[in-house]
């Protein structure tokens, strides 16, 4: 189905997408998911993606490199020790030791009762 022409001559769907890629690219910037850029532009899922895919990939792209380097100050100025050993496995191949634990025989578990004292 191709999209009506305006009076001017220029199709509604292309003026409209022309009019979209700079909001599409900061609302993928932010994390939005295809259906709701798709419904903030006014275009069904299919369109966004066949004509404002390098607007989305590029806004995406922009997230990631955002929390990367929020990421990385918070390990490094903050001293976030959790952040520091995530980054770690992450970019330096980092990994906790395994731990070998051997058993030589069978083991009884007894059962284990508590009770309690009453005051007087």
């Amino acid at each position: 189905m191709r999209a009506k022409p305006n009076p001017k001559g220029v199709p509604i769907l292309k003026k409209k997408i022309d009019n979209s890629r700079e909001y599409v690219l900061k609302l993928a910037q932010l994390g939005c998911t295809n259906e709701e850029i798709a419904d903030i532009a006014g275009m069904s899922v299919s369109s966004l993606k066949k004509h404002l895919k390098k607007e989305m990939d590029e806004g995406r792209g922009n997230l990631r490199q955002s929390l990367r380097k929020a990421q990385i100050e918070a390990a490094i100025r903050e001293k976030n020790t959790g952040m520091l050993i995530w980054l770690g496995k992450c970019y330096l191949g980092q990994k906790e030791p395994k731990h070998n634990i051997e058993h030589s025989g069978a083991l009884t578990i007894e059962k284990v009762t508590f009770s309690r004292k009453e005051k007087k």
